[in-house]
């Protein structure tokens, strides 16, 4: 652990760096206070100056929180004003409610108390953006280049507007951004500001698999070994980050030294785990179920008869002044060809794993009930799989022996 201490006297000031893995360098304008106090700053574990190590369990507030203690107890900070900037800010409130420490005071700056909230802030933020500089953004995280040096370029109109506003940037700020500890902020956080993992972070928490009340599961597929993961024990954020990671959607996770995707890639509906476990029934829900044809819905709710009316005659003109094919059929485009292959062959893989571990009820949901990225028909698609899971269970018999006992 790295730290700086600069001035004496007075009640101390011990400053929080954000990110997290933003070293400390651009809160050097802090060192104008050590003419009536002592400041104290220090890199957290993992950036900066401070030791530099490829341990994602370490990335968690309550070892943050053990850090800062360990800090206060080596250099004799028992009074002490605790100041946080942004990500420190949240850590500093969290310590003050979780360990009993009370610092004399507590200041922060441009820190969250919700995650939630942050999130909608910064997207509120982004869409106030130029269009050129938003579809930037946008284009490059439909590509997954949230790594790549174009699109941390194309992230710098939103950051010298809302991060830093002097111009040019002093140099202590540049420090910071050039060494930043960009596997810490992605792990803790996400690729930025408004497209962060973290929402799920905080509602999962801390929690270990082993602590939770039942048996869970999460298949992901190690990609370079080619082979199916169940993860049973560990980080449970951890395993159902990998387990989504839906090839072109999410980025691979890595994990004990392996590169993991969504576990359907290899298996489709994951019933293999769950044989071993007692149970008196095995229920499995099939996002792969034959392809059904789904009616158009047009909401026409907002719209009077006159925009309506508009509309149609619109409609009718350019039927006119187009030119029409002999009822032949619209040639499908190269990426709903590789949708439906796609759809196909995870069909199949479903039917032949099933044929092979059959539960006793199977929900199967249409496999072109929507594409992978109609996230905004979340809600939608949620309360479809309920119908669909009431009306199996209505219909269920749940005659005989079950194939599993407990």
């Amino acid at each position: 652990m790295w730290y700086r201490s600069v001035g004496e006297g007075g009640v101390p000031l011990l400053a929080l760096h954000g990110g997290p893995g933003a070293p400390s360098d651009y809160l050097k304008p802090l060192e104008r206070l050590a003419d009536r106090r002592r400041v104290v700053f220090y890199d957290q574990l993992g950036c900066g100056n401070s030791d530099i190590l490829d341990d994602r369990s370490l990335w968690t507030v309550e070892r943050f929180m053990d850090e800062l203690d360990a800090v206060r107890d080596a250099l004799g900070l028992d009074r002490v004003h605790l100041f946080g900037s942004s990500w420190g800010g949240m850590l500093a409130m969290q310590y003050v409610l979780d360990r009993g420490r009370p610092p004399v005071s507590l200041i922060t700056a441009g820190s969250p108390a919700s995650s939630k909230r942050w999130n909608e802030i910064c997207q509120s933020w982004l869409d106030e953006m130029p269009a050129a500089e938003r579809e930037e953004i946008e284009r490059l995280e439909a590509a997954d280049m949230t790594l790549s040096p174009e699109y941390e370029e194309a992230m710098q109109p939103f950051y010298r507007r809302h991060v830093c506003r002097l111009d040019p940037w002093p140099d202590y700020v540049v420090r910071s951004f050039d060494r930043m500890a960009l596997p810490i902020y992605h792990y803790m956080a996400g690729p930025s500001e408004f497209r962060i993992i973290g929402t799920l972070r905080e509602l999962i928490g801390d929690v270990r698999i082993e602590e939770l009340p039942l048996a869970f599961t999460a298949v992901a597929t190690d990609l370079d070994r080619e082979r199916e993961v169940w993860l049973t024990r560990g980080s449970l954020f951890d395993a159902i980050r990998a387990s989504i990671a839906i090839p072109t959607v999410f980025r691979p996770y890595h994990l004990d030294g392996r590169r993991l995707v969504d576990g359907a890639l290899l298996n489709p509906v994951p019933v293999t785990p769950l044989i071993r476990d007692p149970a008196d029934y095995l229920i499995a829900i099939s996002m792969d179920g034959p392809a059904q044809m789904m009616p158009a819905t047009v909401d026409a709710g907002d719209e009077d008869e006159d925009e309506r009316g508009f509309r149609h005659r619109v409609g009718e003109f350019f039927g006119r002044m187009l030119p029409h094919s002999e009822g032949k059929p619209r040639e499908p485009g190269a990426w709903d060809l590789l949708n439906q292959s796609m759809d196909l062959m995870q069909a199949n893989l479903s039917r032949l794993r099933l044929a092979a571990y059959e539960p006793d009820l199977l929900i199967q949901l249409p496999r072109n009930m929507s594409t992978a990225y109609e996230f905004y028909r979340a809600r939608e698609l949620i309360e479809c799989g309920r119908e669909q899971a009431r009306e199996a269970l209505s219909n269920w018999p749940k005659t005989g022996t079950p194939l599993r006992q407990s």
